[in-house]
């Protein structure tokens, strides 16, 4: 039992290896674009989800594009990707919509490998604009609620995917984020938060006994995803008690007079309707995670006139991009912006240092080790020296040996605790990381 409690102590102790370093770089992942557009791949139509048809009978074949820097032109081994959803009341809009193949190719253009699926529309509301929505469809709010669900459902099919397929599109699985405008980003924020657990608490009736449970719709169930930040243009999630937000870094940008979408909390699409759930908008998100120490930025558009989704595409992608690479280089804080920033927000100058970017590269295991710690990684031949600390300063004797695939450091002479291993690189530069020694 006590081995046990040391372990998990020592577990929550020490975070799991992180690459952030490796992104940490200059000019990339920022507000200027680093690949030439000619550089940029864009395959389209990919199969992603194959989940029940609702409304109707059947099935939906649901596709996604791709936007990411060629082969030809790309360096890294893999990269951060961006999953971002269309908007349209859950009733139209299309992962060809100018706007979103603008934001996509240019996120791709900074190194970002970019996803756009659709999803399943349609909820029983025969309206094709939005005061038809509110004329004709305010008696079908629950279909408006079974289609919410089903986003989600959709949201996290598409994650499922690129966690799946991540070999095949240079994927970095520890650096995924999300995104959406309006309705889709009502199912990119609701992907990252909701658990199946409070999907089946909230939604348990119609929407779960209709579509089934939130990690049901589609293929590769049973993959895992963690959500490393969240884009949120104009979109809210569900205002329930039972909804406390996840620690997820998150950028939002939204109008102060978005009558369609909450700014604060209201009914969505309050502008002339009064039966659709409420919400909680960006200003609400913003100050929820500010006041829990999550790193999260505001950009909102002021005024008095209604207005949705006016944020510029490009403007959008810049400030978003800066605050994703904010994650990518280990800094956290926040921020509330007005429209227009001034000064615009720049983030080329952020970079990691040689050492860091060679200590990300390493992978470090296992914590807590037993009898030896294994060194691998691209890098791993430049290491010159290695040394190992107690704590209270004091060197360590250890031993260790070049292998085919790494380096081995034994560990049979230390005793449980905590050690700090520095590494010195062959061009001086020194490299350190925390590491755990669990003694049977």
């Amino acid at each position: 039992m006590r081995n046990l409690l040391l372990s998990t102590v020592l577990f929550s102790a020490l975070p799991l290896f992180s690459q952030s370093g490796t992104y940490c770089i200059q000019n990339r992942f920022s507000e200027t674009a680093f690949f030439d557009s000619s550089k940029i791949t864009v395959v389209k139509d990919i199969v992603y989800s194959i989940p029940k048809k609702w409304p109707g009978t059947g099935v939906d074949t649901l596709k996604l594009d791709l936007y990411y820097p060629s082969d030809a032109a790309e360096t890294l081994n893999k990269r951060p990707t961006i999953v971002f959803f269309y908007g349209g009341a859950w009733l139209f809009g299309n992962k060809n919509d100018a706007g979103i193949k603008q934001k996509c190719f240019e996120w791709a253009r900074r190194g970002f490998v970019v996803a756009a699926p659709n999803y399943r529309l349609g909820w029983n509301c025969n309206a094709s604009d939005l005061l038809g929505t509110c004329i004709l469809c305010q008696n079908n709010y629950y279909d408006m609620n079974t289609a919410v669900y089903r986003g989600a459902q959709d949201a996290k099919a598409a994650m499922r995917f690129m966690v799946a397929n991540q070999a095949t599109y240079k994927i970095d699985t520890a650096f995924l984020f999300i995104g959406g405008e309006s309705a889709g980003s009502f199912n990119a924020m609701h992907a990252a938060q909701w658990s199946h657990a409070f999907g089946k608490k909230v939604f348990g009736g119609n929407p779960y006994k209709t579509l089934g449970s939130l990690d049901s719709a589609g293929g590769n169930i049973g993959v895992d995803f963690r959500v490393r930040g969240i884009i949120n243009s104009c979109g809210a999630v569900i205002s329930d008690t039972a909804l406390k937000l996840k620690a997820i870094p998150t950028v939002s940008f939204h109008d102060e007079s978005d009558c369609v979408v909450p700014y604060q909390t209201n009914r969505v699409i309050n502008c002339c309707a009064t039966s659709f759930f409420y919400a909680r908008g960006s200003s609400v998100i913003y100050n929820e995670l500010k006041n829990a120490g999550i790193s999260t930025e505001l950009y909102h558009v002021p005024g008095f006139t209604p207005a949705h989704c006016s944020y510029p595409n490009l403007t959008l992608v810049k400030e978003s991009s800066c605050f994703l690479k904010k994650q990518l280089c280990g800094l956290s804080g926040n921020s509330s912006n007005t429209y227009p920033v001034s000064p615009a927000i720049s983030c080329n100058a952020l970079k990691a240092s040689q050492d860091e970017l060679w200590m990300a590269e390493l992978r470090i295991g296992p914590s807590p080790a037993n009898d030896k710690i294994r060194i691998a990684g691209s890098n791993v031949q430049n290491i010159r020296d290695i040394q190992m600390q107690q704590t209270n300063g004091s060197i360590c004797n250890i031993s260790f040996e070049r292998t085919n695939d790494g380096i081995e450091l034994s560990t049979q002479d230390l005793t449980t605790g905590l050690y700090l291993l520095t590494l010195t690189f062959e061009n001086g530069e020194i490299g350190t990381r925390q590491v755990a020694v669990l003694r049977e």
